[in-house]
């Protein structure tokens, strides 16, 4: 693909993904995003090639490749902290992606056909039917990466390549819960850990900091200062292991999950610290018998932090979620994820006739305004209640969500005259609203005028006053 097919596919894929938030109730971290982050991805993604020489160096030789960058970046979005460095790595994903679905370049007929047909439709990609791809988590991304495969017509290649940019786009901004497996799975494994079963290894837990206390004790009272000091300098190892042990009584899910992990990956430490620092350190003290006594305690010292390493990794729950603790471990600051609500416990069809009913007495129209001010543009002093706040996309379009297309019926209309406020200005004009497939949603592109004169940039947030239908 050429660069500009490049940007015409990201971008688009950066408004399903942002139609797509709008549209639902889950919250979605693409709308923390700023729009400065989502230039520099579209523009890696569309001006990579200009820097690599060799053509296929970035393009996808593995879908390991690709998805080790997704979830790196995946890492920095749900940490709250985005850099330059993660924009250009997305950037390069995703153009990793798009090539894919052209033809290799050995197949120079086809690849050079491909590549125009699709420079040729590049501008129709919002009348292209895709089924967009959203996986959820490590997994579902890397089945769904591996079944990426070229395309044989330019219609088919972007296709794919907004199905997939989307679905990569979906993996790293969309999802802010853990899937559904693996919220059962971390459940499982918090209900294992339960009765003798916990009671052994806080027992365990307590046996290595007793059996760690009492050799670095016996050293300082034998005055055996090079091993007193350096165990005294290991301590913190061993100890934090420990602790963290006894943090898996946490109530909290996520806090339970934090501490095993951490606990079993400094369990490994402590086992190898013990192996190669400790006990050979051991053989050093005088006289023999104080020699093979310290040898003898640290060889048993080793035994606990083997238990407690070994008992979560052979279980099942524990493996099914180690490769996907990020789900677990990364939280937004002053987020609660498992925060349940009076809404989020009642029934799902109550939960969607109340979110129905909210979303009718927050569309419901307002009277109709008096026809001096259906100019174009015209500001307006009167502040009235608005309907949603939606983003300005990258191409100027302003999604209309399905629920109040369905609470305005909305759904034949084809022009409608659109109230907006913007820096406490009112601004009324007519747009064309555009269909969106497989959802009820809507979308209307600002106007150039309206753009300029009031400064409405991508990106920018706008309050939808009112839709009134014209045609």
């Amino acid at each position: 693909m050429d660069s500009e097919t490049h940007r015409a596919v990201t971008e688009y894929a950066f408004m399903l993904l942002m139609a797509e938030a709008s549209s639902t109730r889950e919250p979605f971290f693409i709308n923390q995003v700023p729009s400065e982050y989502i230039e520099r991805v579209v523009s890696t993604a569309a001006e990579l090639d200009k820097f690599v020489r060799s053509r296929y160096a970035h393009h996808l030789g593995s879908p390991l490749d690709v998805l080790e960058k997704l979830w790196r970046v995946r890492r920095e979005v749900v940490k709250g902290e985005l850099t330059s460095y993660s924009a250009s790595l997305l950037g390069e994903a995703l153009h990793s992606l798009q090539d894919a679905c052209t033809p290799p370049s050995r197949l120079r007929r086809l690849h050079d056909r491909v590549e125009r047909e699709a420079r040729r439709l590049q501008s129709e990609l919002h009348q292209l039917h895709v089924e967009l791809p959203r996986p959820v988590g490590r997994k579902e991304l890397l089945q769904t990466l591996s079944r990426l495969s070229h395309a044989a017509s330019g219609s088919e290649t972007l296709g794919c390549a907004v199905a997939y940019t989307f679905a990569a786009l979906y993996a790293v901004f969309a999802p802010r819960e853990a899937p559904d497996y693996l919220l059962a799975e971390a459940k499982k494994l918090k209900a294992a850990f339960a009765g003798r079963r916990l009671a052994l290894y806080l027992f365990l837990a307590f046996a290595a900091i007793a059996l760690y206390t009492f050799i670095a004790l016996a050293a300082l009272a034998l005055s055996l200062s090079t091993q007193g000091l350096l165990l005294g300098l290991l301590s913190p190892l061993f100890f934090m292991q420990a602790f963290k042990s006894f943090g898996t009584l946490a109530r909290d899910l996520d806090e339970f999950v934090r501490n095993l992990h951490t606990a079993t990956n400094l369990a490994h430490a402590a086992i190898f610290a013990n192996i190669l620092i400790v006990l050979p350190l051991s053989l050093f003290a005088t006289p023999q018998s104080v020699s093979l006594g310290f040898a003898f305690f640290a060889t048993v010292n080793t035994l606990p932090y083997i238990a407690l390493a070994k008992i979560p990794s052979r279980m099942q729950s524990y493996k099914a979620i180690e490769k996907e603790l990020d789900w677990f471990i990364w939280r937004e600051p002053g987020w609660s994820p498992r925060a349940v609500t009076p809404q989020a416990r009642a029934p799902p069809e109550k939960a969607a006739a109340r979110a129905e009913a909210e979303s009718a007495e927050r569309a419901r129209p307002a009277p109709s305004p008096a026809p001096e001010r259906a100019e174009e543009g015209a500001p307006q002093e009167r502040a009235e209640p608005y309907l949603y706040e939606a983003r300005v996309y990258l191409n100027n379009q302003v999604l209309i969500p399905a629920k109040v297309v369905r609470a305005l019926r909305l759904r034949r209309a084809r022009v409608a005259c659109i109230t907006l406020e913007y820096n406490g200005v009112e601004i009324v004009f007519n747009a064309a609203l555009l269909k969106t497939r497989r959802t009820d949603a809507r979308l209307f592109t600002i106007p150039m005028s309206i753009r300029e004169k009031y400064g409405i940039a991508p990106g920018a947030r706008v309050k939808v006053k009112k839709i009134e239908v014209i045609s």
